[in-house]
């Protein structure tokens, strides 16, 4: 019979070696973990499921007009910005002073160019300068940020002369399709998630641009 010891037994080399290495892997494995959490409540941190895992993605980088647009910190600035914003993406050069900014109460606004209730927002007017509905708020809305573009196309194209050879309504009619275009363009730089459609209408009542809400 083989003799029987009644001592403990003593595990082989292998495992014991096997052992130690899960035991430190375990221990480098929670180490790691409460710089992961801190990653993850990580400020702007963006995360996404990829095969039952969450891991951080990367955030969208700002277009090239967005960055040039920025956030200014005055409806003075923001006008200055787009403005020449309007001039690059137009091609037409900027010769003088940028027009005249007048915010005023819907309704005046209305009764100026319209003569009672309208969808008039905002309005261009040769001469004046523009017009714009006080409730806008082109430094927080993208859309209304666009309707403020769209009117300083008017101005630049008036100061380029463009199609300055053809009759009023004409003139007016080709100037509005530009602008409706660049207003699209202007949206898509900026990541706006919409686009805004030209009206058609034919010929102008008078020499003002007027922007209608689309109904």
């Amino acid at each position: 019979m083989r003799p029987t010891s009644k001592g403990p037994r003593r595990r082989p080399a292998t495992v014991r070696w096997w052992l130690a290495r899960t035991t430190v892997g375990l221990a480098l494995t929670f180490s790691v973990l409460p710089i992961a959490a801190a990653d993850a409540d990580a400020p702007g941190a963006k995360r996404s499921t990829v095969y039952g895992a969450s891991v951080q993605t990367a955030l969208p980088q700002p277009s090239a007009l967005e960055l040039r647009i920025g956030r200014p910190e005055s409806l003075d600035e923001l006008v200055n910005r787009l403005w020449l914003a309007a001039a690059d993406l137009s091609g037409h050069a900027v010769h003088n002073e940028r027009p005249q900014i007048t915010r005023m109460a819907l309704a005046d606004l209305h009764r100026k160019l319209c003569g009672g209730p309208c969808a008039v927002r905002a309005a261009y007017v040769p001469g004046e300068g523009l017009y714009l509905d006080e409730t806008l708020r082109p430094d927080l809305n993208a859309y209304h940020q666009s309707i403020l573009f769209h009117e300083l196309v008017h101005h630049v194209q008036e100061e380029a002369r463009l199609h300055a050879e053809l009759d009023e309504c004409n003139r007016w009619r080709l100037r509005e399709m530009e602008a409706y275009q660049l207003q699209n363009q202007f949206l898509s730089g900026i990541g706006a998630r919409t686009h805004v459609m030209d009206p058609g209408i034919p010929c102008a009542a008078g020499t003002a641009h007027a922007y209608q809400e689309q109904r």
